[in-house]
């Protein structure tokens, strides 16, 4: 009885060699998506030491990618596998994310790209940070104020009406303070809550 076997072969491609033809990869890029990537790996090895020289590689090579035609999803695709490669310190990666939307690529083109991803997200974040903490705010003083007027109200007439804590839950801030003051004075629960 004979043994089963599985051989796989398949083309390996040696990097080093490449780098020496650099120009051919350039020429059949625009037909051949995996010359990008030989591109950006040869690009990567070339500018280990040097983030500058990243830079400069990671913004031609996007630059590139709309010059050879490839459309946008196209474009979006290479690009998570350059920026993959090309790993830039965080400065310079908002640096290459400010020049790649706004002198290569259309801002809303580039949403699916891990990087500009997280980029637009943090600025987003920090757009909104003072809109959020001043809703966070608004909503805790609302709530303040309602726990206030609650306890302000179980102290001076006992047990809460289920309509009366509907009231409560539902009133604004502004609302909320004026019923307060309203407590020193009202001689009934229903009191409180007119005017």
């Amino acid at each position: 009885v004979g043994s089963n076997e599985l051989l796989f072969t398949f083309p390996v491609i040696n990097l080093a060699k490449w780098a020496a033809r650099a120009d051919e990869l350039h020429r059949i890029a625009p037909a051949n998506p995996f010359a990008v990537v030989i591109l950006a790996q040869l690009a990567c090895r070339a500018t280990q030491t040097s983030a500058e020289s990243r830079l400069v590689s990671k913004l031609e090579l996007a630059k590139l990618l709309k010059y050879w035609g490839y459309d946008v999803g196209q474009r979006i695709n290479l690009l998570r596998i350059i920026d993959s490669l090309l790993i830039l310190p965080k400065a310079m990666e908002d640096t290459f994310m400010t020049t790649l939307t706004t002198q290569i690529e259309e801002p809303q083109a580039m949403t699916f790209i891990s990087n500009i991803e997280r980029y637009y997200l943090q600025r987003h974040i920090d757009e909104n940070k003072q809109g959020w903490l001043e809703e966070g705010l608004s909503k805790g003083e609302r709530h303040g104020a309602a726990d206030v007027l609650h306890a302000q109200l179980q102290q001076k007439f006992g047990t809460l009406p289920d309509w009366a804590a509907d009231l409560i839950h539902q009133a604004d801030t502004n609302t909320l303070q004026r019923w307060a003051i309203n407590v020193l004075s009202a001689q009934t629960l229903q009191a409180v809550f007119e005017q």
